[in-house]
């Protein structure tokens, strides 16, 4: 049991980590001549201190169309102070009129204490005429003797197939028994525009099969129907049975409507097996989960968002969905720009109820609005024409 709730609560931290706010990258076509930047310092904390509190520190820097984002984890040393466990730093370029280049490294340390490279992550994307685009990506790390070596790359070409139809093509290569990369997964993706404000897509994902021919695996149909404020999105997910042959194994309706101080969306999976482990004793498909999350903002710029997932227990799958856990995240501005923000999750407990089991407390830190500069700087614009 004591190996289960671990494993939940480093789940949590890293929900946490990576659902953290601000200094992410947010793009946007308006160009800024000043510097932005923005700060953030994030406390993390279990409440029964069975998991070492940790410190999340984020910073956004962006000066003439290049942005950094450098994440940091700290945690408490065994004498008491504090010591640098990880970090990612994050570089986006824009450099030329048509490509944009994301360098992604990431950082831990040794048992010297010193900051290691453990991975770089590269993403080119390249806008090409008539809408179409390219996308290349690489993933590095280092091999025995600290040198990088590209250990994935993935190819993404996207192109207007026809009127009102998109189609993307993204291929994953990997190492093969004799290191060389080969393709490894192949993706298919159309989206079609039925009429204004309903789009349907199929995507279609295939691997190797024993004899190394292809072999589509899984197919994702859906349909996403916007009207006024309300988007509704339908998809059902199809994989190889026993027997070999394509058939629904989930499907998943969502909605999520805004309105004034408000967004509420409501996502219901239904699925042939429990949690996607347990088979469902009569073979068809059930309602399995159930997460809403509502969004309100009040007129002081208080933020609050509470997130409920509902599931059922393998103990009593007969009962339906209970609660099983809860996220509530409220974000206050502060004086001088600064904004405090509290999270706190509750998770049902044995006897029905809920318990508070994390809360992490931030605060954000900027000198204006952030937003990502993917123009050129000013000695580009004055050498290459902006982009029709």
């Amino acid at each position: 049991m004591k190996a289960v709730r671990n494993t939940f609560l480093a789940t949590t931290l890293l929900i946490l980590v990576l659902g953290l706010p601000a200094p992410a990258q947010t793009a946007s076509d308006q160009t800024s001549d000043s510097p932005q930047s923005l700060n953030s310092t994030t406390n993390l904390q279990d409440q029964s201190g069975a998991a070492t509190p940790t410190r999340v520190i984020q910073s956004h820097q962006q000066e003439d169309g290049r942005t950094v984002d450098v994440q940091t984890l700290q945690r408490q040393s065994i004498n008491g102070g504090t010591e640098v466990y990880g970090q990612t730093e994050s570089e986006t370029v824009k450099v030329n009129a048509t490509t944009t280049r994301i360098t992604t490294r990431h950082f831990v340390t040794n048992s010297d204490g010193q900051k290691v490279l453990n991975g770089v992550t590269v993403e080119e994307k390249r806008e090409l005429p008539d809408g179409a685009e390219n996308v290349l990506s690489t993933v590095s790390r280092p091999d025995a003797d600290g040198k990088l070596q590209v250990t994935q790359r993935e190819v993404q070409q996207s192109e207007q197939t026809g009127p009102g139809v998109r189609t993307t093509n993204t291929t994953v290569l990997l190492p093969g028994p004799d290191g060389a990369l080969a393709p490894s997964t192949q993706t298919h993706e159309v989206q079609k525009q039925l009429q204004p404000g309903m789009t349907e897509y199929t995507r279609s994902l295939s691997l190797r099969n024993g004899d190394g021919n292809w072999q589509v695996n899984e197919v994702r149909q859906g349909t996403i129907q916007k009207s006024g404020s309300t988007e509704t999105k339908q998809e059902n997910v199809s994989r190889l049975n026993a027997d070999g042959q394509m058939a629904v194994m989930e499907k998943t309706v969502s909605k999520e409507t805004k309105t004034d101080g408000e967004q509420r969306k409501e996502v219901q999976k239904f699925s042939i097996t429990m949690g996607g482990a347990i088979a469902y004793p009569d073979g068809q498909m059930h309602l399995d989960r159930q997460l809403t999350t509502v969004t309100r903002t009040g007129p002081g710029g208080e933020q609050v968002t509470e997130q409920q997932v509902n599931e059922r227990s393998p103990a009593a799958p007969e009962e339906g969905l209970r609660p099983s856990q809860r996220v509530l995240d409220i974000t206050r501005p502060g004086m001088e720009g600064v904004k405090q923000q509290t999270v706190s999750i509750e998770s049902a407990s044995p006897n029905g109820g809920m318990n508070v089991v994390w809360v992490n407390t931030s605060k954000l830190s900027g000198n204006g609005p952030v937003t990502v500069d993917t123009k050129q700087s000013p000695a580009q614009k004055s050498a290459t024409p902006a982009p029709h």
